[in-house]
């Protein structure tokens, strides 16, 4: 994932970012609805989980059951799963796609767009969400929807990020995502909003993640073109350090690729092996790959190919085949084991 929102947001572009990044899952904020069984079901149909078969039909039919209940989290999540269906009767596409009014996503070089009447159904439910206070829901509601009478030839920014305080009603809510919004939306004011959402609470479960993401904005913005801005750059250090100590594991992995690089800080091979191995330990993948060189090569720790072996073979168990990085692993691990072999002869 690094679905990161791009520097130059103010478009619907970024909206359909956001929406990637909470698309499957992030943006079940429990505490914040009342569950019930056919919530439940609807989740594990949607996921595939807990001994259930992956049935977006299933699904949608059991999320429709709780909506009914004034679940707003099932509307939400029903806004999401229509937008991304297997398989639309409609338009008779049969690989997941997403779409924003007019903007395609591709997926193995094939592109997709729903239908109109599943597009009209998916705004209906966020729609409905965004009334119910349902902060997730109420930050999609930007530029999901532009009202100008001709919007082929809407080019107004305000139009596409909020004309009508969506951002500003989940943020009185003190949800994260809000805040990062609200900056793209008040550029003159983005260093208030930034210190708003610092000052949040860190338990919130979107908390660590937009965090995250801001840091990687400030990282972003500081090393553009090139060019090298200390202040954003630290603070952008600040911030994954933060959300690192709080169990993050993309922070933490961000500060293991950081000092391991010395491209924006110096390069500190004892920080980046302790941040990686933090990562690993809460399942990274992609963390379990870098402490697997660092153990190949010495960073920051001495050089042990058995070890190594260890952590590319937790890769490969945890990952599809097709995983570029699994068929790596595989060949490293094969190459280890050989060069072991020849060590002990």
């Amino acid at each position: 994932m690094n679905d990161l929102i791009p520097i130059t947001s103010g478009n619907a572009l970024a909206v359909k970012t956001t929406s990637s990044l909470v698309a499957r899952g992030l943006g079940r904020l429990g505490e914040l609805t009342q569950k019930d069984l056919d919530f439940e079901m609807g989740h594990n149909h949607w996921e595939g989980i807990n001994g259930y078969e992956q049935s977006d039909s299933l699904a949608i039919e059991y999320f429709k059951k709780s909506a009914a209940k004034n679940n707003y989290e099932a509307m939400y999540n029903l806004c999401i799963i229509l937008t991304s269906l297997t398989n639309c009767e409609c338009t008779k596409k049969s690989r997941r796609g997403f779409n924003y009014k007019g903007f395609e996503a591709t997926c193995d070089s094939t592109q997709f767009k729903i239908c109109q009447r599943h597009d009209d159904n998916c705004y209906e439910w966020l729609y409905k969400a965004a009334l119910g206070n349902y902060p997730p829901a109420q930050i999609l509601m930007p530029g999901y929807r532009c009202y100008c009478d001709d919007t082929s030839e809407c080019s107004e920014i305000s139009c596409w990020l909020d004309k009508f305080g969506w951002l500003e009603k989940a943020a009185e809510q003190n949800y994260p995502p809000a805040f990062l919004r609200l900056a793209d939306k008040y550029p003159e004011n983005e260093t208030h909003y930034f210190e708003k959402l610092e000052q949040l609470d860190t338990t919130h479960p979107e908390y660590s993640r937009t965090i995250f993401e801001l840091a990687a904005r400030h990282i972003q913005i500081a090393t553009y073109k090139g060019r090298k801005d200390t202040v954003r750059v630290n603070k952008g250090l600040a911030l994954y350090m933060k959300v690192a100590k709080l169990g993050y594991s993309s922070a933490q992995l961000a500060l293991a690729e950081h000092f391991s690089e010395n491209k924006i800080c110096a390069s500190n091979t004892a920080e980046a092996f302790f941040w990686c191995n933090k990562a690993s330990e809460s399942g990274s993948r992609d963390a379990h790959f870098l402490l697997a060189t660092f153990y190949e090569n010495g960073v920051g720790t001495d050089i042990s190919f058995s070890k190594a072996i260890e952590y590319f073979q937790k890769l490969v168990d945890q990952s599809h085949p097709r995983y570029y990085k699994a068929k790596i692993a595989l060949e490293k691990i094969n190459e280890l084991n050989h060069q072991l072999l020849h060590k002990n002869i």
